[in-house]
């Protein structure tokens, strides 16, 4: 099963029940950010750093990809990434700790 069929499923059994409501938009969200959108599909709507797919340009490695992050600026429709970007997703929410830390 895809990520999209998991959002549709989830999408499909909101029903506004409190917290059954609630872990399913989380779930749906947490998806759905986890996803990589080709260049070639679609770019970002908003500026700002997200996770990058680039070529690997490390001696041997000719031919495969590795994950950076970079900035995108909307008005240029660029990325301020030296080589060519094939897909991008946005950043995972920080990390929040325990009460420990």
């Amino acid at each position: 099963m895809t990520n999209d069929e998991v959002i549709n499923k989830l999408v499909a059994l909101q029903d506004g029940n409190g917290d059954t409501y609630e872990a399913i938009r989380m779930a749906i969200k947490a998806l759905v950010q986890s996803q990589w959108t080709p260049c070639s599909e679609k770019l970002p709507s908003d500026g700002g750093n997200y996770l990058i797919t680039v070529a690997d340009l490390r001696l041997g490695h000719i031919g495969e990809h590795t994950v950076t992050m970079a900035d995108f600026y909307v008005k240029e429709k660029k990325w301020n990434s030296a080589v060519d970007v094939y897909a991008w997703m946005p950043l995972p929410e920080p990390w929040k700790g325990t009460d420990d830390e």
